[in-house]
């Protein structure tokens, strides 16, 4: 059995996607959001279409640029405000978390240099 990842916050290179839109599923409804920035860990987003609440089960679909099909992600909320939340990425496997920090590189690489930034933690 795989073990999961459970990495700090801290510990995660965080990716700025500027207006980089996303679909979630909460609550059973769908919802469309902006994504703020984005690690190995978990995501921020504004503009978010439905109201959330801390420890909300979550699944969040991103598109990126060099995936045959979106990325769907499990994720519990652990902060939540007016049009805008916070989650932690679960269920993530050991194998996956560098496959995802490649492929956030690589759409770091392929976006706009104005659209997205490299924030170091």
């Amino acid at each position: 059995m795989a073990q999961k990842v459970r990495k700090s916050k801290r510990a995660a290179l965080r990716f700025k996607l500027a207006d980089k839109p996303i679909t979630y599923m909460a609550n059973g409804q769908l919802g469309q959001a902006i994504l703020q920035d984005i690690s190995t860990s978990g995501c921020a987003v504004i503009k978010s279409s439905t109201q959330l609440t801390k420890n909300d089960q979550i699944l969040i679909v991103i598109e990126l640029t060099e995936c045959d099909r979106p990325l769907e992600l499990k994720a519990r909320v652990k902060r939540a405000g007016d049009a805008s939340f916070s989650v932690q990425f679960t269920d993530l496997e050991d194998s996956f978390v560098s496959h995802f920090a490649t492929m956030l590189a690589t759409e770091l690489r392929h976006a706009n240099r104005n659209n997205i930034i490299l924030i170091s933690s």
